[in-house]
């Protein structure tokens, strides 16, 4: 047995079954293996509430949270955990990567959100590869994920300010296609055409925000900057 498979753990399928598995705590909150302490000094930890996992979902930097609002806006995202896995990679250095992701396809993959590809030095360059190798014979997929892919903060708190509000409630499948189906036949390019249409048409305002969210529908690029106080 080579040094690779003499370091691989053989328990990363049943860790993956357990954090999918694992209930919400008392306080609501989706736990990894390792847990992310809220407040921790040199860290911008948060409590992302997802919808998509049916609990709140801990980060601990901002490039973390903004990583968890785009799985929550991917269509090939079932659902999702943080800090889940234990990857033991050498006999002395282990790993818990940052997010483990189940697609709808019902394959999975394992995401490290970095503030840049480039800037990691060898040691971590390594590290990674060694991850890729072994989450690799379990049929893994592993992916790097840097700042320049991610929303910017004024489109973070944009796409927040949409999926605060269309996410007040669940709708139902025959909710959104009436829904689409009226701001399309209105022409509705802006939030207030949007609302205007689904009201007369007697469907609730804020699945505007919901289908905008998700890229069911766009609004003008204008709207866009308009609500984030200058150009995207």
């Amino acid at each position: 047995m080579n040094k690779l498979n003499a370091f691989t753990s053989h328990s990363i399928p049943q860790q993956i079954e357990t954090a999918f598995s694992t209930s919400n705590s008392l306080a609501g909150t989706l736990h990894g293996q390792r847990r992310i302490i809220q407040g921790q000094s040199g860290k911008r930890t948060a409590l992302f509430p997802s919808k998509k996992n049916g609990g709140a979902i801990p980060v601990e930097s901002r490039l973390e949270l903004t990583h968890a609002l785009n799985l929550e806006r991917d269509p090939r995202v079932k659902d999702y955990r943080t800090q889940s896995l234990y990857i033991q990679l050498d006999e002395q250095v282990f790993a818990y990567p940052d997010f483990l992701i189940r697609r709808e396809d019902g394959c999975f993959e394992v995401h490290e959100v970095k503030p840049s590809i480039a800037g990691l030095n060898d040691q971590e360059i390594k590290r990674f590869d060694i991850m890729e190798n072994i989450l690799k014979i379990h049929s893994i997929n592993f992916k790097l994920i840097e700042a320049s892919v991610l929303p910017s903060i004024k489109i973070f708190n944009y796409l927040m300010y949409l999926y605060s509000r269309g996410h007040q409630r669940v709708w139902t499948p025959e909710e959104k296609l009436l829904a689409i189906r009226v701001i399309k036949n209105a022409n509705a390019l802006t939030f207030s055409e949007m609302h205007k249409a689904l009201i007369e048409n007697n469907a609730h305002s804020h699945l505007a925000e919901y289908l905008v969210f998700h890229n069911c529908i766009d609004i003008c690029n204008k709207e866009k900057s308009a609500m984030n106080g200058g150009s995207l």
